[in-house]
């Protein structure tokens, strides 16, 4: 698919400034400095400078944890969402690390001196919206009157209403949940392409990245299957999710943090492995991120593979991905382990490189026809190509990659091995308690515990590459298991996403448990009036609002209409058309949506939303489609319909432990006709969890392999 182009920064990414980055590739935080400088913190087009160097954010939002920790782990800035205390600002300089922060106020604003220059910028709105904006303009004259450091950026975390925002924050965050959730994540760069688009300005851009998933995603599993599941953010979608972000030009990165990264649960760990090995990643790819433009998709012959650019004026940097379209719910599912990419578009002179974690490795290539094809072989779901013939280039990869000290790496892939493993068995032994055994699950397990087993024999090896190689092997075999678990249970709904407990593959085995107590519930009669859209009175005498955008030049429909008809006479019809020449190209709202009248809930109750949808062309400019959102899951557990062939069944569970008051929002957020009929609303006392597996390390293959022979499996 062809992309549209970034346009490039207004200070090219040029010898010098890959001179400056060799300099300090070991390091990037915050030096000491003197009262009376001028911020050191610029922006340059869409390029963010600290001392004049192209600087790329690795914020986290900080939950008390100890400093050092994440600036071991690899962050450079701390994300406040409350004015930091002066012994924070002091940490923080301490520890290298910048802060971003709400600037002090005391019923107003009050002086700001030199202890606040550990601020990279400040958080002038948090997660504001268009109708926000006379508020935050406030603030920002207010910080500009008390801040001698007058060029210091704002930033503005913004929902909507990002044009008017780029007006005057220098700084612009934005961000949606993606993992364990029905938006594709191989669409988030796209998705960020349109933001950058909204702003109609150049400034940069920070994607936020997802460390846990939902809230509601944990709560309603929770509620449905009577278990608190262990849920973590896989590495390969962590991974995915910052290389999608680059893809979409982010120059730099908030990761989103609910809790701490150093609290006692058993996700913890794996969090805090995940994000170092992401962050050492990220500062071997600083230059293209900091600064590169970002090119069209390089388009392929192989199936399932997206080929993303990102060039400065001494190379290119080809983000590799093979794709299934389950990233969401689980990555790493890589079905060819030997790639050909073709580059129409490489030098005579260019060099191929593969960039690992241990540096770079010259990649096996010919030339075709006009165009390079190189050869990856052990690939993963995402491979990262260098393409240059610039020294420089390869002596910072190589530089970064030292830094990061070949041997700790080594250490965190085995650490990655083990972790691996660990889970691979656990998903293992719940599949068993819940009775169920898919076939070839035993034999890749075994496979991964004797890949983590030759892993961990390299412990005393100075061969990092091997122990390199091993790990892609593992991953991609413990991300064949999660997808085949996903699809099986995917393909047994009449919508993949609509039960809570098939969004995380460690949720799986829960899932075919619900399923077995489902088959005696009775459900109650249908609860929602009006859900066959047959009468307009009806619907209104029942609290059904319709609503639409202003503003947007957009010529908006709603109707009760015969062509809408699962059964009975009408259907409801929801249109949205641009109008004139000012219609946005990317539109940033839906511009159309209705919402049902409320519905009692009493508590401890399953809920069941059935419904038909048909979407017969591919709803334009915007990702989301045609999106039915229930208030107990929200918009992070939304239902996306981009198009369908002919009428497309949906079945949406949710489950409540307390009355709630229930109500469905259908909103069409692009350009197109979408029909919806027979929407029903049903609930039934939760059944009880039973016997339900626990999700812990309770069994493994180790005693599966003891009594393999005796042909029984282990209890």
């Amino acid at each position: 698919m062809s992309m549209p182009t970034i346009r490039p920064p207004q200070r090219c990414v040029t010898l010098a400034l890959w001179a400056l980055l060799l300099l300090v590739a070991v390091g990037d935080g915050l030096a000491q400095e003197d009262a009376v400088r001028p911020s050191r913190i610029q922006t340059d087009g869409t390029v963010v400078l600290v001392d004049g160097r192209p600087f790329v954010i690795r914020a986290i939002e900080y939950n008390g944890e100890p400093m050092n920790m994440l600036r071991d782990v690899g962050f450079n800035t701390l994300w406040l969402s409350s004015v930091p205390s002066l012994d924070q600002l002091r940490m923080a300089r301490e520890n290298d690390l910048w802060v971003i922060a709400p600037p002090p106020t005391d019923n107003g604003p009050v002086p700001v001196d030199w202890q606040y220059d550990a601020v990279l910028a400040w958080l002038v709105g948090q997660d504001v919206h268009g109708l926000d904006q006379g508020t935050v303009r406030q603030r920002v004259d207010q910080i500009r009157r008390v801040d001698p450091r007058q060029d210091r950026p704002v930033l503005v975390q913004a929902r909507s209403g990002l044009a008017d925002y780029a007006r005057f924050a220098q700084i612009i965050c934005v961000g949606r949940p993606v993992v364990g959730t029905s938006f594709p994540l191989t669409q988030y760069s796209r998705w960020l392409r349109g933001q950058h688009d909204l702003t109609q300005a150049y400034v940069p851009l920070l994607a936020e990245i997802q460390t846990e998933l939902p809230a509601s995603v944990a709560e309603q599993a929770a509620f449905f299957s009577g278990v608190n599941a262990p849920l973590a953010v896989q590495y390969t979608q962590l991974r995915g999710q910052v290389l999608q972000a680059a893809a979409g030009g982010a120059r730099g990165f908030l990761f989103r943090s609910r809790t701490r990264l150093d609290e006692g649960s058993e996700v913890s760990p794996q969090r805090r492995l995940n994000l170092t090995l992401v962050n050492r990643q990220l500062l071997q790819v600083a230059p293209w991120i900091a600064g590169a433009v970002v090119g069209a998709r390089l388009e392929q012959s192989e199936p399932n593979l997206e080929v993303s650019i990102l060039k400065t004026s001494l190379s290119r940097l080809l983000l590799v991905q093979q794709t299934t379209g389950r990233e969401s719910y689980s990555a790493g599912a890589a079905e060819r382990s030997l790639l050909t990419v073709r580059d129409s578009a490489a030098g005579t002179s260019e060099q191929p490189y593969r960039l690992t974690p241990t540096g770079l490795i010259p990649a096996t290539h010919q030339r075709l026809g006009g165009q390079m094809a190189i050869q990856i072989e052990n690939a993963a779901d995402w491979e990262l190509l260098v393409l240059t013939q610039d020294p420089l280039v390869v002596r910072y990869v190589e530089q970064t990659s030292q830094a990061a000290q070949a041997w700790t790496t080594q250490q965190l892939l085995i650490e990655q091995a083990q972790s691996s493993a660990e889970w691979a068995n656990r998903v293992f032994s719940a599949m068993l308690q819940a009775g169920r055994e898919p076939t070839g699950l035993r034999e890749q397990v075994l496979r991964i515990n004797e890949l983590a087993n030759v892993t961990q024999a390299q412990v005393t090896s100075s061969d990092a590459l091997a122990v390199w190689v091993s790990s892609v092997q593992l991953q991609r075999e413990l991300g064949a298991i999660h997808d085949s678990l996903i699809r099986e249970a995917h393909a047994m709904l009449p919508w993949p996403a609509g039960s809570p407990v098939v969004l995380h593959p460690i949720l799986i085995p829960l899932h075919w448990q619900s399923m077995a107590r489902l088959g005696g519930v009775t459900w109650s009669p249908n609860a929602l009036p009006g859900g066959d859209f047959e009468d307009l009175g009806h619907l209104t005498n029942n609290g059904w609002q319709h609503q639409s955008a202003v503003g947007q030049s957009i010529r908006t429909i709603v109707q009760l209409h015969q062509d809408a008809v699962v059964d009975g006479r009408r259907g409801l019809l929801l249109a949205a058309q641009p109008e004139g020449g000012l219609a946005p190209k990317q539109v940033e709202s839906a511009p159309v949506w209705i919402v049902s009248g409320p519905i009692e809930v009493p508590a401890n109750q399953l809920v069941r939303i059935n419904g038909f949808v048909r979407i017969d062309a591919p709803i334009t400019a915007s990702v989301d489609g045609l999106l039915i959102q229930e208030s107990l899951g929200g918009e992070e557990m939304a239902q996306r319909f981009r198009s369908t062939t002919g009428w497309q069944p949906f079945t949406i569970y949710r489950a409540t432990n307390e009355p709630h008051t229930l109500r469905l929002n259908i909103a069409l957020t692009g350009y197109g006709t979408a029909y919806v009929d027979e929407v029903t609303v049903q609930f039934a006392p939760l059944p009880s969890p039973g016997n339900a597996a626990p999700i812990g390390p309770v069994e493994n293959l180790q005693s599966a392999q003891q009594s393999e022979a005796s042909g029984r499996l282990p209890n």
